[in-house]
């Protein structure tokens, strides 16, 4: 897998020409397993093929049970610069319901190690609206996660993804869900908690203290450019979006003939406007009201603003937090249908 990986990169190295790499994300299934010379080897491919940012930031995403303190020197050693750690809670019962491998101890064993011993700049994960649960545990949680200098904290609202084994749960009725009121109340009151222990609530699910932002997540958010290689990756240059084969071993095959297995989409010019209104809203940014063209529009966000939704701040429309609770739908209410 890795010297298929290892060929995508080389095939596609000109699909960013010209443009420098700010930052690079090692995630997803579990890169833990990735020894110091494989992931040595991604790095310095990547490095030989891409014009790279002097001061490029490295994610590299991991769980709290695979990680040691030998495997996080061996990371700082391949020149990992961040880390984004999936804690999810720190109450044994929720990760037994959400079948987390890792316990509690071991997530706390994590941050004091960050904490005390290691110069990373890092994330870690929280998931709230667990249906098990009452709300004081979410706010026992956050007390916690708050008790260590974490720079950023990304907070997400659990769903029902159809296909999941929660899914199925759910539509066998042998489990509940957490209803909206309730969510809405976790949502609102984890951003005044956190917002009074000087985190910036930036995006919709996402907090930082001293503007230690996601770099990698706000190039999305701002629309950059960006390659994913790998099963399942995708990529957007601005115009078209292009994601490969999930199969493992489709992906394998193709690559072992120095061939891409890959979909294209083609964007038009009103999919990268509503692209651009989905993402910016999302963010502390917004978007400016200058992309808005026409009275209809500009009369539907001088409505949000008069139901405290959002506000118009140097010209640009940034939703309040009781609009965030609503992103997606003002979002879509702002979208051009083509014509």
């Amino acid at each position: 897998m890795v010297d298929a990986i290892i060929s995508e990169l080389k095939i596609r190295d000109q699909e960013l020409h010209g443009k420098t790499i700010k930052t690079i994300y090692i995630g997803g299934g579990t890169p833990s397993v990735l020894t110091q010379g494989q992931l040595e080897s991604l790095i310095e491919t990547v490095s030989a093929h891409y014009q790279l940012s002097a001061d490029l930031e490295i994610t590299f995403e991991g769980n709290p049970d695979d990680l040691d303190r030998k495997y996080l020197q061996l990371l700082h050693e391949v020149g990992i610069t961040r880390l984004s750690i999936g804690v999810q809670s720190f109450d044994e019962s929720e990760l037994k319901w959400m079948n987390r491998n890792h316990s509690a101890s071991e997530s706390r064993l994590i941050l004091d190690l960050l904490e005390n011993e290691f110069d990373y700049d890092y994330s870690a994960d929280l998931i709230f609206g667990i249906p098990i649960s009452e709300p004081d545990r979410w706010y026992r949680n956050l007390e916690i996660i708050t008790q260590y200098r974490v720079p950023h904290l990304s907070c997400y609202n659990l769903t029902v993804e159809p296909g999941t084994a929660l899914h199925h749960l759910v539509s066998k009725g042998k489990s509940k869900t957490t209803n909206d009121r309730v969510s809405s109340d976790l949502f609102l009151g984890t951003s005044n908690y956190l917002e009074r222990q000087a985190y910036e609530h930036y995006e919709v699910s996402n907090f930082a203290k001293d503007g230690k932002y996601s770099l990698h997540n706000t190039g999305y958010w701002f629309g950059n450019s960006y390659l994913g290689v790998g099963p399942g990756a995708h990529s957007y240059n601005g115009k078209k979006r292009a994601w490969n084969i999930t199969s493992n071993a489709q992906y394998l095959e193709a690559l072992g003939k120095s061939k891409l297995n890959q979909e294209v989409e083609e964007l038009t010019a009103i999919d990268r406007f509503n692209e651009g209104i989905m993402t910016g809203l999302r963010t502390q940014w917004g978007v400016s009201m200058e992309v808005f063209s026409d009275k209809a529009e500009l009369y539907l966000a001088e409505a949000y603003c008069d139901d405290g939704l959002a506000n118009i701040i140097e010209n640009r429309l940034i939703l309040t937090a009781k609009g965030r609770l609503q992103c997606d739908n003002l979002s879509s209410q702002l979208f051009r249908e083509e014509e």
